[in-house]
């Protein structure tokens, strides 16, 4: 968590792949995994829909979304957000 952070403190998307990595993981502590997703969700805009350890295929949506748009997402000063 810290390392996306660090990343997403440089304005770069990649760490919201991080935050992906973070509360998709196996063994990541769930406190942790929550943290990510929150983030996740307040960077993006987006209700991710997910739940940590639960429905994957909303967890599917959110990685083919990354994996579509993921490189051409841009921080907004003006949202707070990857858009």
């Amino acid at each position: 968590l810290d390392l996306a952070e660090a990343v997403l403190s440089l304005r770069d998307p990649a760490g919201l792949g991080a935050l992906i990595d973070v509360f998709s993981g196996e063994g990541v502590p769930r406190l942790a995994a929550e943290k990510a997703l929150r983030r996740f969700d307040a960077l993006t805009g987006k209700g991710s829909g997910y739940q940590v350890g639960g429905d994957r295929a909303a967890l599917e949506r959110i990685r083919t979304w990354w994996q579509e748009q993921g490189a051409q997402l841009k921080w907004n000063e003006t949202t707070g957000r990857f858009e």
